[in-house]
């Protein structure tokens, strides 16, 4: 595909008036088409991109920024899980939700840009970032902190515990009081009465919610729903800590892991004690991905659509950063449990096994 005019060997590169021309509409339609502004139709938006398509045309970041102020770079740096040098962790969730975020903003005109937990402020305050998007925030990400400071737009998945109240700073997550009581409620339903929770020790609000939600729920129940905090995120940390909990507490018939390490540890556990799961531990996961259904027992999970929430987070801090108007604080994103065999204890007892 040509990206000079169409033409191979031109070298005037196709600019959006030629784009505008080919799809016989005015300036302002085409730029508002490729750009994801104002109201295009899905038939005129669909000849704008194909024209786009057929000139090769790109817009020009350079041009942007001398227009603007701000680069189309839009930042993107994970907070719970990331660890010294990682930019993705192997939980399926983040790279789904990563992959929202980049199509998205790839599909308005702007360039995602990864970074590493890691990463010194000084070290990414030449890039001019235009806005960015924090994964699971603890509070304390170089680019959350150059974006506040900076008054651009940002925006996390996930509140950020004790962020000072004038931030300006847009949130989308799903409702996480509303995901544990599913999960522990069916745990409940399947026959278990002593569930336990696995989560790791941060202070991302996922887990800050999800702990204050399953104390309330077995309060409200007359039980004391044991919490079991792993240092590390691993699938052995979380074993090694269930070991623990189940030599000195043997009432624990079930177990509601936050992260996918915690519910595949607590598989490990179960295995390493002789117990049977579903029929003696049930385990649940508060996320959802390949290796939580090739698993065996293949394992319940919560599937609270990071694709979704990816593309919405992209959609949402790139219309602030172009229009300037915040519409509201926090979206919520809807979720779904993906019931299998490590909470089906009700199937095993009649099938007789």
């Amino acid at each position: 595909m040509s990206s000079r005019n169409g033409t191979p060997g031109s070298e005037k590169r196709s600019g959006i008036q030629d784009v505008a021309k080919l799809a016989r509409v005015s300036l302002a339609t085409a730029s508002h088409a490729l750009n994801g502004k104002g109201r295009v139709s899905e038939k005129t938006q669909a000849r704008i991109v194909a024209a786009a398509a057929k000139l090769g045309y790109r817009a020009n970041p350079s041009a942007v920024t001398l227009r603007t102020g701000h680069s189309k770079l839009l930042g993107i740096q994970l907070g719970r899980l990331g660890r010294r040098g990682m930019l993705i962790p192997a939980a399926a969730y983040f790279g789904e939700i990563l992959n929202g975020v980049s199509t998205e903003a790839f599909r308005r005109g702007w360039t995602p840009v990864f970074l590493p937990r890691d990463v010194a402020l000084v070290d990414i305050t030449s890039l001019n970032f235009g806005c960015g998007v924090i994964v699971d925030p603890q509070g304390d990400e170089s680019l959350l902190r150059m974006l506040i400071a900076t008054r651009r737009p940002v925006l996390t998945t996930g509140r950020v515990v004790n962020l000072d109240h004038q931030a300006d700073v847009l949130s989308i997550d799903n409702d996480v009081e509303a995901v544990t009581k599913s999960a522990l409620g069916h745990l409940e339903l399947m026959g278990y009465r002593r569930p336990a929770l696995i989560v790791s020790r941060s202070t991302a609000s996922y887990v800050v919610d999800a702990v204050a939600t399953a104390v309330k729920w077995g309060q409200e129940r007359g039980l004391s729903v044991p919490i079991v905090k792993v240092q590390e995120a691993t699938s052995s940390g979380a074993e090694q800590a269930l070991l623990a909990l189940l030599s000195h507490n043997d009432g624990t018939d079930s177990v509601y892991a936050i992260e996918e390490s915690g519910a595949l540890g607590a598989l490990r556990a179960a295995r390493a004690r002789g117990l049977d799961v579903p029929a003696e531990l049930g385990i649940a996961c508060g996320l959802d991905g390949p290796a939580l259904r090739e698993a065996w027992p293949p394992i319940t999970g919560i599937d609270l659509k990071p694709e979704l929430v990816g593309r919405r987070a992209a959609r949402l801090v790139i219309e602030y950063a172009e229009a300037g108007v915040k519409r509201t604080i926090k979206r919520v994103v809807p979720f779904s449990i993906q019931k299998r065999r490590s909470t089906d204890r009700r199937a095993q007892m009649l099938s007789g096994e």
